[in-house]
């Protein structure tokens, strides 16, 4: 078992209260946890819906949670997806950085693997709520063009960047987020989270330092797609956080709808962009090696979206974050030992991820607590 100490009082987490004298309902902001979490304030005893348990340590205001055989399955899932999607997307490119087949294929597939799974995880999970017409809206289409855009973003993009890269590019959703509320909605934000996003910006700027002070790994079309993705990722979060104001259905029946409107957008943008028959033969000509490296990215991309789901569902927002820095290190140091020639680990890039990681976990709870 693998024990995690966090603070009880202010976590974000999502739980199945004992004896919690009070509850709180919290949307989620992000198509890969769409729904409610339960947040439990000062309960003194609780227990996670996988049959993880949490137990207050007297006097101390902390929380230690014990971590199930299930729970360490969903978040080792994500991280090994994530890792091999992001390494198998890299070296499908050719020497020009485009993918051997068009992207909104690729997506498309994705979203229909991934609205099969969301699908039979409804059945398994949420099967004793009936479903009705009335949990079916057409609303979900607008997060999930803004989900789709944004994967042909990331698929573009890797033509002038490395995915470790891109990876802390795509912080920078952290510090447009808090922004976007507070110039549009008015939503005040504590001096210790300007401090951490402040810190998160320094920290994302080190880390494109390459390693002897030799130029930087970004490039503008990089940053200036990365700004784009960023600011494409806050809009359909609040998108998905305002259509769960007016729509409530079961978890897993929200993502069935928002992946099948997402197969509908890239299926749109792939006959537009492409001839679909001449698109279909490109794909069976290629060789057995190419097809087998789609296929591990479309696999991946769909089980390491489906695994996001499932932590967010089952944890918190803050294990999503460790999930993704145990995450974006991995990747670095695959991506090092397998394309040293386009990335190479530094102190600079060590030094400014673990800076923008904490930073994000200091802004995501609002405390220093963050052990």
């Amino acid at each position: 078992q693998w024990s995690l100490l966090m603070s009880g009082a202010r976590g974000d987490h999502s739980l199945v209260p004992i004896d919690a004298p009070a509850l709180v309902s919290a949307p989620a902001t992000s198509k890969d946890h769409v729904g409610e979490k339960l947040i439990a304030l000062e309960a003194p005893s609780c227990q996670l819906e996988t049959g993880t348990t949490a137990k207050s340590e007297g006097g101390t205001g902390a929380t230690v949670y014990t971590w199930s055989v299930v729970t360490l399955g969903v978040c080792a899932g994500f991280v090994t997806a994530e890792t091999i999607k992001q390494l198998t997307t890299y070296a499908a490119l050719d020497s020009k950085g485009h993918l051997p087949v068009n992207p909104g294929l690729i997506i498309l597939v994705g979203e229909v693997f991934k609205a099969l799974l969301s699908l039979a995880l409804f059945l398994i999970f949420d099967g004793s709520r009936a479903a009705s017409w009335s949990h079916v809206s057409i609303l979900f289409a607008g997060p999930a063009l803004l989900y789709v855009l944004n994967a042909q973003i990331y698929l573009y993009a890797l033509r002038y960047t490395s995915p470790p890269v891109w990876i802390v590019l795509m912080q920078g959703r952290v510090l447009l987020t808090p922004l976007t509320y507070r110039v549009f909605f008015g939503r005040e934000i504590s001096r210790l989270r300007w401090c951490a996003l402040a810190v998160l910006g320094v920290g994302a700027a080190v880390s494109q330092i390459k390693p002897g002070m030799a130029g930087m790994y970004v490039t503008l079309p990089a940053l200036v797609l990365g700004v784009i993705a960023c600011a494409v990722s806050v809009a359909s979060g609040i998108a998905v956080e305002m259509l769960l104001k007016r729509h409530s259905c079961p978890f897993y029946l929200q993502q069935v709808q928002m992946y099948l409107w997402g197969s509908v957008t890239a299926g749109s943008m792939w006959i537009a962009d492409d001839d679909v028959p001449s698109s279909i033969e490109r794909l069976l000509a290629l060789s057995p090696h190419t097809q087998a490296q789609i296929a591990a990215v479309i696999v991946a991309s769909s089980l390491g979206g489906v695994c996001v789901a499932a932590v967010m569902k089952l944890l918190d927002s803050i294990v999503k974050i460790y999930c993704a820095a145990i995450a974006s290190a991995t990747i670095g140091i695959s991506t090092a030992l397998i394309f040293p020639s386009h990335f190479i680990i530094g102190l600079p890039f060590i030094i400014g991820t673990l800076v923008v990681m904490v930073s994000t976990l200091v802004y995501t709870r609002d405390s220093l607590d963050i052990l």
